[in-house]
C-alpha cells in the first residue's frame, strides 16, 4: 500500500511542472479495464501525459499508475505515443513504452488506441495493450480532460 500511495504522489508531482504547458497538450485521465494471461484481473487506474501536434498528427508521452480491485498490486507505466489525427474529434496512436511490476520487473509493453473527443476538453479513449515479457493482454477504457 504504501508503494501504491508513493506512486500516486509521483503521478501528481509529474503533472505539475506539465501544468506550465497546459495550453500545448496536457492531459489527465482515469482508466480500467481488463487484463488476461489466461485469468482475467480487472484494472484501475490514472494517466498523465503531453501530447504535441503537428500537422495531421501528434507525438505524445504518458505516465500511468494501475492497480487492481484489491489494490494490492501496482503497475507504473511510461509510454510513447505516435499517432494521427482521425477527423475533427478523434485520434489513433500506437504505444510504446516500458511497464514495472511492484516497482522491480520492468518489461516492454507495446499497443494500440484510440481516442474521441466529447467536446472542448473531455475525450473517452480505448486502448490495447501487450506486455511482452509476461504474455498479458490489457484492454483499457479512459476518460479523460485536456488543460
Amino acid at each position: 500500500m504504501k508503494k501504491m500511495i508513493f506512486g500516486c504522489g509521483l503521478a501528481i508531482c509529474a503533472m505539475a511542472p506539465a501544468a506550465a504547458f497546459a495550453e500545448d497538450g496536457v492531459r489527465l485521465e482515469a482508466r480500467g479495464g481488463v487484463a488476461w494471461d489466461g485469468a482475467t484481473e480487472e484494472r484501475i487506474g490514472v494517466g498523465v501525459g503531453y501530447d504535441y501536434s503537428f500537422g495531421g498528427g501528434f507525438v505524445g508521452i504518458t505516465q500511468a499508475i494501475d492497480t487492481n480491485a484489491k489494490f494490492d498490486f501496482s503497475e507504473i507505466s511510461t509510454a510513447l505515443r505516435l499517432g494521427a489525427n482521425v477527423g475533427e474529434k478523434d485520434k489513433a496512436f500506437a504505444i510504446g513504452g516500458f511497464v514495472m511490476h511492484n516497482w522491480e520487473n520492468a518489461e516492454f509493453l507495446a499497443g494500440a488506441g484510440y481516442e474521441h473527443s466529447l467536446g472542448e476538453r473531455t475525450y473517452v479513449g480505448i486502448q490495447y495493450n501487450r506486455l511482452m515479457k509476461s504474455d498479458v493482454n490489457r484492454v483499457l477504457l479512459s476518460v479523460g480532460t485536456h488543460f
